[in-house]
Formats: C-alpha cells, sequence, structure tokens
C-alpha cells in the first residue's frame, strides 16, 4: 500500500486533521482483515521532526499496543486529555518518542471491520466531541477516496487483462489458421530431407545440403510451435516430472549450446516434489531462459538454475485468475548479467520484444515462456537490476500424483516392424512421405486418401491389419469415426492419430484424452518410427 499517491492522500489527510482538531502530531495506521494487526502508515510532519526513536516500528499487534489501541478494542473513540493522569491501560513510550499531553484515537469503520485507526495529540485545549466529528469526518473521506482510487485501478487492471486476452486471442487465431497448414507443408519437407540424408554415403557432396534443409525445416516447425505456445494452443503431454530431472537431464546440451565464456552452476534443492507437465515443453522453458541469460551477458558471466519449494501469496498472483496461492515447485534462471530498466522489464513476455541486434532474435523466447507456464497453470515474474543482474523465477503447482518420474535418456534409433498399418490421410504429400518412411521401416502398408476409402480398403484386405494411422481431420468421417467404425469388425486394432492443427482444434474430435496415442505434425522419421513401435508393442505412446 506504499505507493507514492497513497502517500501523497494519506500525508494530506493527516496534516489536514491535525489543523482542524488544532493539534501538533498525528498519525494513520491500517488496520489488517481480522482487527488484530497496525500497520503505521502516516505520521504529521510535526510528529517526525519530533521524533527521536531509532528506527520505529512500523507493524503493531493490537495486544501489544497501549491507549492507542483502545478505539480497537472498544470500537469507539477515545479521548484522553490528561496524559500523563495514570491510567492501567497505557503501557509506555520508548525513549525518544514525541512527549504526549493530550491524545485522542478514532476508529473508521467500512461496514462492520474497522479499516483505519487515526489519532491525533497535544492539542493546547481538552480534546471534546467536535474533534472526534471532525477527524472521523476526515478519515471517512479518506478512505472513500483510497476505495475509488482502487476500484479505478482495478478496473485499469481489467482493462489491461481484457486487451492482453484479445491480443493473445488474435495471436492465437493467427498461429492457429496457419498452423495447420504450415505443418502439413513441412511434414514431407523435413521427412524427405531425412530420407535423402539417410540414402547418402557419409562423404557425399550432397549431405551437408540436405542437413541443411532439415535445419530450415526444424527452425520453422519451432516457430510455429513457440507461436502456439504463447498463444496457449500447443498441444501437451502431460505427465508427472520430477523438476531437478528435467534440469539434470538437459545439462549435457545446455554446455553445448552455452558459449564457453559463460558458467553454468546449479542449485537444485533435494527430494523436490513433482509437477504436472510436458516434458519436452518444460525443457523448452529451461533452455530459452538459460539461452536468455546468455544473450545478457556479452561479456560472459555465470548462469545459475535453482528448484526450491516456495509458497505464492496473494502478492505474487495478484490480478492473476488463472494461478492459485499456495505451495508451488520453483525454477529459478539467474545471471550476472546487464540487467532490464523498469520498462524493459514490465513488457519482458511480450511477443517479439526484444533487446538484441537486427537478425539476433525472434523476441518469441521469453513470451513462449510465459505461454507455457501459464498453459501448465505456473507463473511467470522477473526480477532485474539495471547493470547487474536478472532472475526468473517460475512456479508450477505440485503434481496431485506423489511419484515422480525421471527424464530418461535418449535410446537409440527406433526399430521398424513387420505389421500392417493403414494409412488414413487427405494431404497426399503427407500420406506418401508417411508411407514411404513406413515401408522403409519393414512394415506392409494400405494407403487411403479418406475415411470412406479406408473403409473399403480395410473391407478389402483378407490378411491381419494392426495399426490404424490416421488424420484426426479430414474431410467427410474423422480419424476418431474411422476408427470407431473400423473397431466394430477388427476388435484388436490399434490406432495412432496425427495432426497439424492446435490442441483446441483436435480436441473438438475427442482424440486427446489421457492415455491417447497421438504424434503432431511435422514429424521426423525417427520420431514416426518410435511412435509407430510403441503402439504396436502396447507401450505407452
Amino acid at each position: 500500500m506504499h505507493d507514492a499517491p497513497l502517500t501523497e492522500l494519506t500525508a494530506f489527510a493527516m496534516e489536514e486533521a491535525v489543523r482542524l482538531t488544532g493539534s501538533m502530531i498525528g498519525y494513520v495506521a491500517f488496520v489488517n482483515e481480522d482487527e488484530s494487526v497496525l500497520t503505521m502508515h502516516a505520521w504529521s510532519r510535526e510528529a517526525l521532526r519530533e521524533c527521536a526513536v531509532d528506527d520505529p516500528p512500523v507493524v503493531y499487534p493490537l495486544e501489544t499496543t497501549g491507549l492507542w489501541g483502545e478505539a480497537l478494542r472498544q470500537r469507539r473513540p477515545v479521548i484522553t486529555n490528561d496524559y500523563a493522569a495514570p491510567n492501567p491501560l497505557k503501557r509506555g513510550i520508548p525513549e525518544g518518542h514525541v512527549p504526549i499531553t493530550r491524545h485522542m484515537n478514532v476508529p473508521v469503520f467500512d461496514g462492520d471491520r474497522i479499516v483505519i485507526a487515526a489519532g491525533v495529540g497535544n492539542k493546547e485545549a481538552p480534546y471534546d466531541e467536535t474533534d472526534v466529528a471532525q477527524l472521523t469526518l476526515l478519515m471517512e473521506g479518506m478512505w472513500r477516496a483510497l476505495q475509488r482510487r482502487r476500484a479505478e485501478e482495478a478496473r485499469e487492471r481489467l482493462e489491461e487483462q481484457l486487451a492482453e486476452t484479445q491480443k493473445l486471442e488474435s495471436i492465437g487465431q493467427l498461429a492457429g489458421g496457419v498452423a495447420h497448414d504450415f505443418n502439413n507443408m513441412l511434414t514431407p519437407i523435413l521427412g524427405y530431407a531425412e530420407m535423402i540424408l539417410d540414402s547418402l554415403p557419409a562423404d557425399h557432396p550432397h549431405r551437408p545440403r540436405a542437413r541443411g534443409i532439415i535445419g530450415a525445416a526444424e527452425r520453422a516447425r519451432d516457430l510455429v510451435r513457440q507461436l502456439l505456445a504463447f498463444a496457449r494452443r500447443q498441444t501437451l503431454t502431460m505427465g508427472p516430472l520430477d523438476l531437478n530431472d528435467v534440469v539434470d537431464g538437459l545439462q549435457p546440451m545446455l554446455r553445448r549450446t552455452i558459449r564457453e565464456d559463460v558458467a553454468i552452476e546449479t542449485r537444485l534443492s533435494p527430494k523436490l516434489p513433482a509437477i504436472d507437465g510436458d516434458e519436452n515443453q518444460i525443457s523448452q522453458v529451461v533452455l530459452n531462459l538459460v539461452v536468455n541469460a546468455q544473450d545478457a551477458m556479452p561479456n560472459g558471466g555465470i548462469v545459475t538454475i535453482g528448484t526450491s519449494e516456495a509458497y505464492l501469496c496473494q502478492e505474487h498472483v495478484h490480478g492473476t485468475d488463472e494461478v492459485a496461492s499456495g505451495p508451488h515447485v520453483m525454477l529459478t534462471v539467474g545471471d550476472t548479467g546487464v540487467g532490464m530498466d523498469r520498462e524493459t522489464l514490465e513488457r519482458v513476455f511480450e511477443p517479439f520484444l526484444t533487446t538484441k541486434k537486427l537478425a539476433g532474435g525472434t523476441g518469441l523466447g521469453l513470451s513462449t515462456v510465459h505461454g507455457i507456464v501459464r498453459q501448465h497453470g505456473g507463473h511467470v515474474w522477473a526480477d532485474s537490476v539495471p547493470g547487474s543482474s536478472t532472475e526468473f523465477h517460475v512456479c508450477f503447482p505440485p503434481s496431485s500424483r506423489a511419484r515422480r518420474v525421471r527424464t530418461p535418456a535418449p535410446g537409440p534409433k527406433a526399430q521398424g516392424g513387420a505389421e500392417t498399418i493403414l494409412v488414413a490421410e487427405d494431404a497426399r504429400d503427407v500420406r506418401e512421405m508417411t508411407c514411404e518412411m513406413l515401408r522403409q521401416d519393414g512394415y506392409t502398408v494400405l494407403e487411403a486418401a479418406n475415411g470412406e476409402m479406408a473403409l473399403e480398403i480395410a473391407a478389402a484386405h483378407t490378411g491381419p491389419l494392426h495399426l490404424l494411422l490416421t488424420d484426426v481431420i479430414m474431410p467427410g468421417m474423422d480419424g476418431k469415426g474411422l476408427h470407431d467404425r473400423l473397431s466394430v469388425v477388427r476388435r484388436d486394432l490399434r490406432v495412432l492419430y496425427m495432426s497439424g492443427y492446435t490442441a483446441s482444434v483436435i480436441g473438438r474430435h475427442g482424440v486427446l484424452g489421457t492415455g491417447t496415442p497421438f504424434i503432431h505434425k511435422p514429424f521426423s522419421h525417427n520420431e514416426l518410427t518410435s511412435k509407430v513401435r510403441k503402439v504396436l508393442d502396447d507401450s505407452p505412446a
């Protein structure tokens, strides 16, 4: 509550109270919700000049206060015109305190609750009911002004949230609108380039060119995913995670990614509660924050990655309806870099905001972090000292499942098989490439351009049919409807869904339930091979 406009208002009201009552000193204290604690907020100028107490306290529990707490305990104004007279309610005053000859203390009510305790002292004449009325009316007016100001601030926050929501929705619609078509175009580019690379001898001059195509396709894929993550439309695969294991598993890649003049230190809290999260997305949060920290240290420095348990109070989540206060698991990434000024800090999660030189970055890294964290029900904020350091704090709610999952180490290249797979995909380039990948892996592949054709092919096929690999959204019959129809006659048929649409669109087709096998376009050859093998082997997809 100690912001400049509030301080000016209370200071003005205090000086007016002193003037109107003919007093020499005065004070204003705010009262907490259960009326057990007073927080001193404003003193009159004369009181400040006369007070010689070193570092006077600001917070006073009601049970320890003397006469000036009686207005709260008795819930009425209290006048003491002879302060020197013996009084069992007095608790004494500290050395250096302003001498008191007379004192008047009034409570200010908001409904049935006392919200302010205001007092004046050292009037030459005795205090009377006129003084009580003047002080009470003045403080009630100040409280109403504060309430109006708070209401205006709340309205401004709501307007800012509405503008942010509308901006988020616009970007989400943009990202969602291009994601499907863009991902369908990237799938054959990435897939065919991988197949070309795999087919070339180690010394072939086209290998660097094929790797260049793959790299460009992956960057384009990641850009779409960043936009979707910012807009909170990314498809998530949730499960219980140990944040320490995620950080440990990323360290080899981080040390390869970060410049040699940047050191990485970890401070991981033991026995950390699990969180519910998508491991790839949480890893992206850590990676983006570490890379951002590196960029803030052009001359080198130290990146510190820490984990701990934390308790988010209302102060942290103020104005954030989607985040609840309470116990959380916190990730902290700090640097010893150039820091940020207040204006940059307030805008740090905005999309396309970058302090890097031209072509030095997309400005999506931190907005991606913000989107991923919020999609996980978490909260992220930054603290920074210009010219010195910055810390990003990310809090996730703890998992309701009391187990932790260690990040698996990367395994060998996935193996194919000899089963029969029916592929239903309306995008010809994606379908042809997917079928070619699967045939290279040794599978027998049946190819259909839509759901109706898939039903006809399945009906004509006399041999076993082990897996349906189907696009979620196709003209006519969608993927789920196709699987429902086929599973009536082929009860052992397993399914793997694929799509380039956003999670919100896919979810409307009923295929994003827990445990539903799914692969998001664009996918690599190894990702497809691995996912298909897991589904066929009845492993978690």
